[in-house]
């Protein structure tokens, strides 16, 4: 085998709570998370060096690139890869698309090589490189505490479909944790409230304990609102900010709904999508 096709899903929020501050400044957090049906495309190729063709950012601050490197210094393998990728999950939006490609890019290389590493050892290293990565690299629904390392998984999200609104400017996830530090959020939700509801298909429960603490500490809490009102006005059942934003999500009974909601706002500028939940975060298409 020496080539390796896989998609790298999206993530939405459905809490981010923070719980406290480690010693070295790292925020404590407890979230549940949820895959969407919003993918980037990965295509890995054995070679002799580490290299990414991408329309970003393809160099070795990619956190794509500092997946491959992680795991061939952490395998003991004096390899490398060629790798392409193919974004449509947008850049600062709170949607986890450099985590998911970071993810995909363990999960592939673990399985191109044939190392053998438990999933368990690929989150270590995926927590390494960022936050959301060891949650990614399972996805699904679950609950993820701590500094993003500690992931459980929860009773698969029953029903529903999401409409996201992404605004042509982003969040700086830096930012977002700075302000929120100046300004904690009084608001916070109940988690367990909201895992249960989710398991029994309870979308009408959702809105209430969909509280995201980084969206009240926002610089652009106005322009979030009016997104949200989008959504809610067009028959979402709850509308929140995802991560450290700038995406505005709806919860829909169905996939119709959520299209008939994207398809109504639709405009310049603002970008679009209309996604189901998904039981996985990587997904290997085909291998050669």
């Amino acid at each position: 085998m020496k080539r390796i096709f896989l998609r790298a899903a999206a993530k939405l929020n459905f809490t981010l709570d923070i719980t406290g501050t480690r010693p070295d400044g790292y925020h404590l957090l407890r979230m549940v998370m949820q895959s969407v049906s919003v993918y980037d495309t990965l295509a890995l190729q054995k070679a002799p060096e580490i290299s990414l063709q991408a329309a970003q950012l393809a160099t070795p601050q990619n956190l794509a690139w500092k997946a491959a490197a992680a795991f061939f210094a952490r395998a003991g393998i004096a390899g490398g890869v060629s790798m392409t990728l193919e974004k449509a999950i947008p850049s600062q939006a709170g949607m986890g698309g450099g985590s998911a490609d970071a993810a995909g890019v363990l999960v592939g290389l673990n399985t191109l090589y044939k190392a053998g590493l438990s999933t368990e050892a690929l989150q270590e290293i995926g927590e390494t490189i960022g936050a959301d990565v060891p949650y990614c690299i399972v996805g699904g629904t679950a609950l993820v505490e701590g500094i993003g390392d500690l992931v459980t998984p929860l009773a698969p999200m029953k029903g529903g479909a999401f409409a996201v609104l992404k605004p042509s400017w982003g969040i700086s996830t830096v930012e977002a944790y700075r302000a929120y530090d100046q300004a904690p959020c009084p608001n916070h939700p109940d988690t367990e409230t909201l895992a249960r509801d989710l398991a029994a298909g309870n979308l009408q429960g959702l809105a209430p304990n969909m509280v995201n603490v980084l969206e009240q500490a926002s610089g652009h809490l106005d322009e979030i609102e009016v997104l949200r009102q989008l959504l809610l006005e067009r028959g979402a059942l709850a509308a929140r900010m995802t991560g450290s934003g700038s995406a505005v999500y709806g919860v829909f009974p169905d996939l119709e709904q959520a299209k008939a909601c994207v398809s109504q706002i639709s405009r310049p500028g603002l970008w679009t999508y209309a996604a189901e939940p998904v039981k996985q975060g990587i997904e290997i298409l085909s291998m050669e």
